[in-house]
């Protein structure tokens, strides 16, 4: 009897961890990286086009080479980082999970330059 009940507790324990691994997470960890480095100068800013895959982690640098405060805006993410004059900032941010054009703005407040940010299916 004492056999039968080992046997049982044993059964219905192997089907409970089968079932919550089956429970587990199916999302999908991305380990792709895209890195850009942000030059801008009061209005002007480089580059004006980013290449990444939907849902990678952006990684950048925005350096400063000017005397006013610039921004890298990507309103459609949301996510802006500025840098005083003549610093260098870095952010990151995770890139949209719908493939498309995303536009950002790369410059000094009121007089930007606009670029696109081309999200590819991974």
């Amino acid at each position: 009897m004492l056999q039968r009940k080992t046997l049982f507790i044993a059964s219905a324990l192997l089907v409970l961890a089968v079932f919550i691994a089956a429970c587990g997470s199916t999302a999908s960890t991305s380990t792709d990286i895209t890195t850009v480095a942000f030059e801008a100068n009061g209005p002007s800013c480089s580059p004006d086009k980013i290449d990444t895959k939907q849902g990678s982690l952006v990684k950048f640098t925005l350096k400063n080479t000017g005397t006013t405060e610039v921004s890298v805006v990507f309103p459609d993410v949301p996510y802006t980082v500025t840098a005083p004059p003549g610093q260098t900032v870095t952010g990151n941010f995770t890139a949209p999970t719908k493939p498309g054009n995303y536009e950002f703005q790369c410059g000094e407040s009121g007089n930007p330059t606009t670029g696109k940010m081309n999200v590819k299916s991974s």
